[in-house]
């Protein structure tokens, strides 16, 4: 950790900025990761028909997976279905991976309109489609309940502090304590920050450390290893 912090000691404001590109994956100046291009092309599926519709979206993941730089195990191995539905998880218990976390925020604008319950059953949905493991959904759902309660001016941390109380009692106990206020990082060390509860975790505990968005993405990208999802 603390990568970030030591290569740019102060901010960068011009050009593509701390944007530099490369990695492992060869990444082009300012451009985006797996996790934000496959937030990308939801919202775009989202926006072309005017709802949450699986089978635009799938094919606009699988569009997308044919040329993709990165892709996650577990999300290539479902997009390698012509159909959602004859998706064929062949280790659900690993896939409960950050996944579909990573790419759910354009659904927390798109279903401000409906109710907690129907909200919930979309945003879990489409976790499923390539995350078997239903902790998946359920961290992609309180990701969710936050921005929805932000967006609407509300408490982020009382509405997730809300939904984890109605949640079944295995999915709560799994993952309200690293969601706890008095949780960091540097303390526990049980789930890494590819696993749904990690990610969550470091991603709630940047919010709930800092006081700015800048603060925020900095001191989630400073976590390393999956920072780039962490910090989307």
């Amino acid at each position: 950790g603390g990568t970030y912090r030591r290569t740019f000691p102060t901010r960068v404001l011009t050009g593509q900025a701390e944007m530099i590109g490369g990695g492992g994956f060869g990444w082009k100046p300012a451009e985006f990761t797996d996790d934000t291009q496959m937030g990308l092309a939801l919202a775009e599926s989202l926006i072309a028909t005017g709802a949450y519709d699986p089978d635009h979206l799938w094919s606009a993941w699988r569009a997308w997976a044919r040329e993709a730089a990165d892709i996650g195990i577990t999300t290539s191995h479902a997009l390698s279905s012509s159909d959602w539905r004859t998706v064929r998880h062949h280790d659900p218990e690993r896939t409960a991976a950050n996944g579909a976390l990573m790419r759910v925020f354009p659904l927390a604008l798109a279903l401000l309109g409906l109710a907690d319950q129907e909200a919930r059953s979309i945003v879990r949905h489409q976790a499923a489609l390539t995350h078997h493991h239903p902790d998946a959904g359920w961290g992609a759902w309180y990701a969710v309940a936050m921005m929805r309660a932000a967006i609407m001016g509300g408490d982020s941390f009382v509405a997730l502090q809300s939904e984890l109380a109605n949640s079944p009692a295995d999915v709560r106990d799994r993952f309200a304590p690293v969601l706890a206020a008095d949780w960091t990082p540097f303390d526990d060390s049980t789930w890494s920050n590819g696993s749904v509860w990690g990610c969550l975790a470091q991603a709630v505990w940047a919010v709930r450390s800092t006081s700015t968005f800048e603060e925020a993405v900095t001191a989630a990208v400073d976590l390393g290893d999956d920072a780039d999802t962490v910090a989307c």
